[in-house]
C-alpha cells in the first residue's frame, strides 16, 4: 500500500517542456538580477557563497546557517537595516533556490522504464505516518545523466528514478505548476478523497469541545479565527465570499494550527512568514503580534489548553511517556498507534506529543480506509498517492459516481477513541471527493 502495482502516473511531455522553459527563464532572470546587485556571480545553493554574501559583504549579524527560515527571519527583523538592493538579494536567494529545486527535482524527474513517474513509500516508525522518496537502489538502479554545474562545466551524475509524491504541494504557484503536468491514462480520471480538516477535528474531540466540532461545519473556521486577530467578521475574510484565500485568512489558518500544537510566538511568527514568502502571500507578522494572537486564540478556545494539552501531559506523566492514538474502524484496539517519547521533559517534548494523536489517528484512518477500499473493490483500487489525510486513485471515467460513493463511505467510518490516552467518543470525519483530468485541476463533486 498505497499502490499494489506501483503503477505511478503519466506526465504530459508538452506541459513539462513548457514548464522547463518557464522555470529556466525564471532562474536566469533571478541570476542576472542578483549579479547586478552583488557585482559577481553567487551560487545560491552554495551555503559558503550565500554565507559570504550575507554576513561578510552585507554585514548582517552572524546567524546559524542560511536556510529559508533564517533568511525570512533576517528579512522580517526590525533590528537589521538593509538597503533595498540587499533586501532584494536576500529575497532572490530564497526564490531562486525554490525555482532551481523545481527544475532539478520535479521537472527533470526521471521516469521508470515503463515511462511512468513513480515514488517509494516508507512507514515512519515514530509517527506512524508515511513518507515518500525517489526509487533508489536496490528498488531501481540510478540513471547516468549529464548536468551543467554552476561554473558552466558538464558533468556526469547518477540520478535516482522518480520523485517523492507527497512533497508536491498544491499551495502556491510552483506546487500547482508541478501538479499540472501529471495526467491519468486515456479514458481515466484522477479521483481524490480528502478528509475535511481532519486533524483539527481530532484536536476538538480531545479538547472535549463539542461546540467547536459543530462550528467547524457551519463556518469558514480559518476566516472566523482571523477575525479574532484582525477584527471584522468571518465574511470579511471568507474564502467562499471572496473567491480566493486572503492573506489574513492564511494567517488565521496558520496561527490556529500553531495554537493547536502549543507553538510559542517565535515559532508561530517564523512559520507564518516563511510559508507566506514560499507561497507568495503578501503578509508578514512579528513575534509581538503572534504572541497576542495566540493569547486571544486560547482565550476564545480555552479547552484546547485545559483539556487537550493538559490531558496529553498528564497521560505522558502517568503512563511512562506513552501515548495511544485513535483506532480506525475494523482494527483491533491492541493494534492502534502507540508511541513512547524519549526526549528531555519540557516544551519540545510537549509540542511533539501534542501533534502525535491527531496526526497518527488521521493517518491510520486513511490507510485503513485504503485497505478496506481495496478489499471491497479491487477492480478499481489503483491507488496512486496516500497523503496522510487523502487518497488519490486513477479510475475509468464511467466509474466516477460509483467509486466516489465507496470512497466517501469508507473514509467516513467512525474512529474509536475509547482506548486513546485521552478517552473520548467515536469521531466521524467528513470526506470531500474531487475529480480531474490532471493532478492540479481537481474539482469537488456532490454526493
Amino acid at each position: 500500500f498505497p499502490s499494489h502495482d506501483n503503477g505511478g502516473m503519466l506526465f504530459d511531455p508538452d506541459a513539462r517542456d513548457q514548464l522547463f522553459q518557464k522555470y529556466i527563464a525564471w532562474s536566469e532572470r533571478l541570476s542576472y538580477e542578483l549579479f547586478v546587485i552583488v557585482g559577481e556571480h553567487v551560487n545560491v545553493n552554495s551555503w559558503k557563497q550565500a554565507h559570504v554574501m550575507l554576513y561578510e559583504n552585507f554585514g548582517i549579524p552572524l546567524r546559524k546557517g542560511t536556510n529559508e527560515e533564517v533568511l525570512t527571519d533576517i528579512l522580517n527583523s526590525q533590528s537589521i537595516k538593509l538597503t533595498d538592493d540587499q533586501r532584494r538579494a536576500v529575497e532572490i536567494v530564497n526564490e531562486k533556490r525554490r525555482v532551481d529545486k523545481t527544475i532539478s527535482t520535479y521537472l527533470a524527474v526521471i521516469p521508470d522504464f515503463d515511462k511512468r513517474i513513480k515514488t517509494s513509500y516508507f512507514p515512519c516508525l515514530d509517527t506512524g505516518r508515511s513518507s515518500t522518496s525517489q526509487l533508489e537502489p536496490p528498488i531501481r538502479p540510478t540513471i547516468e545523466v549529464e548536468v551543467i554545474t554552476p561554473s558552466g562545466k558538464k558533468e556526469k551524475k547518477n540520478k535516482p528514478i522518480g520523485i517523492a509524491f507527497q512533497t508536491m504541494t498544491k499551495h502556491g504557484d510552483i506546487g500547482a505548476d508541478v501538479r499540472s503536468m501529471y495526467v491519468p491514462d486515456p479514458g481515466h480520471v484522477f479521483i481524490q478523497a480528502d478528509s475535511a480538516q481532519a486533524e483539527a477535528r481530532v484536536v476538538f474531540l480531545l479538547a472535549d469541545d463539542e461546540q467547536a466540532l459543530k462550528d467547524i461545519d457551519e463556518h469558514d473556521y480559518h476566516a472566523l479565527t482571523a477575525s479574532w486577530f484582525f477584527g471584522g467578521t468571518e465574511s470579511d475574510y471568507s474564502k467562499k465570499a471572496l473567491g480566493y484565500e486572503s492573506p489574513i485568512r492564511f494567517v488565521g489558518k496558520t496561527l490556529r494550527h500553531a495554537g493547536h500544537l502549543g507553538a510559542g510566538k517565535r515559532r508561530a511568527a517564523a512559520t507564518v512568514n516563511t510559508d507566506a514568502r514560499k507561497f507568495k502571500i503578501n503578509i508578514k507578522i512579528d513575534e509581538k503580534f503572534a504572541g497576542q494572537a495566540l493569547d486571544t486564540f486560547h482565550k476564545k478556545q480555552p479547552k484546547i489548553k485545559e483539556n487537550f494539552h493538559n490531558g496529553v501531559i498528564e497521560a505522558l506523566s502517568k503512563h511512562q511517556r506513552v501515548l495511544l492514538s485513535g483506532v480506525p474502524f475494523g482494527i483491533n484496539a491492541k493494534l492502534g498507534g502507540r508511541r513512547q517519547f524519549l526526549e528531555r521533559w519540557g516544551d519540545e517534548l510537549f509540542r511533539q506529543s501534542f501533534s502525535y494523536i491527531p496526526q497518527r489517528s488521521v493517518s491510520d484512518n486513511t490507510k485503513a480506509a485504503g485497505l478496506r477500499i481495496r478489499a471491497r473493490e479491487p477492480r478499481l483500487s489503483r491507488c496512486i498517492i496516500e497523503a496522510h489525510d487523502a487518497l488519490v486513485y486513477m479510475i475509468p471515467e464511467k466509474e466516477v459516481d460509483y467509486f466516489a460513493g465507496i470512497l466517501k463511505e469508507e473514509l467516513e467510518r467512525p474512529i474509536r477513541f475509547d482506548t486513546c490516552s485521552i478517552p473520548r467518543r467515536d469521531l466521524v470525519i467528513p470526506c470531500e471527493v474531487e475529480v480531474g483530468y490532471n493532478y492540479k485541476d481537481l474539482e469537488k463533486i456532490k454526493l
